[in-house]
């Protein structure tokens, strides 16, 4: 098999954050790298590298807010970040897996703390 890059869009890093989670369950090989998220609750680019995307792409089936990931998922070369949802009915939802609000609310104040002097986050 050979290693391939895929980018995808997702709605807060929090998703990002839920779906890291279920990947980590699965112990598939991959590295990822956040390429863009400007706040908290806003839309984040996000870029893997693996040579098994099945897995990782059914897991994103299991976060709340996981269709945006699933119909933007492309090879990186591909990626326009726009939404095809045609891709959601491939993958359809399963039980969301919601992250408790202690966790969600220390997330977010780690990220928050993370920023750097301009006030961009530090993610990557």
């Amino acid at each position: 098999m050979s290693t391939r890059t895929f980018r995808f869009r997702a709605e807060c890093v929090i998703d990002v954050i839920t779906w890291l989670m279920l990947c980590d369950e699965l112990d598939p090989p991959f590295t990822y790298r956040i390429t863009k998220a400007d706040t908290m609750r806003a839309d984040v680019d996000v870029e893997y590298t693996t040579d098994v995307a099945q897995g990782l792409v059914h897991a994103m089936r299991s976060v709340a807010d996981g269709q945006m990931m699933i119909e933007t998922h492309a090879l990186a070369e591909k990626y326009t970040g726009e939404r095809d949802s045609r891709l959601s009915e491939r993958y359809p939802a399963e039980e969301p897996v919601v992250l408790p609000d202690l966790i969600r609310q220390q997330l977010e104040e780690d990220f928050v703390d993370s920023s750097d002097a301009e006030g961009g986050p530090v993610l990557s």
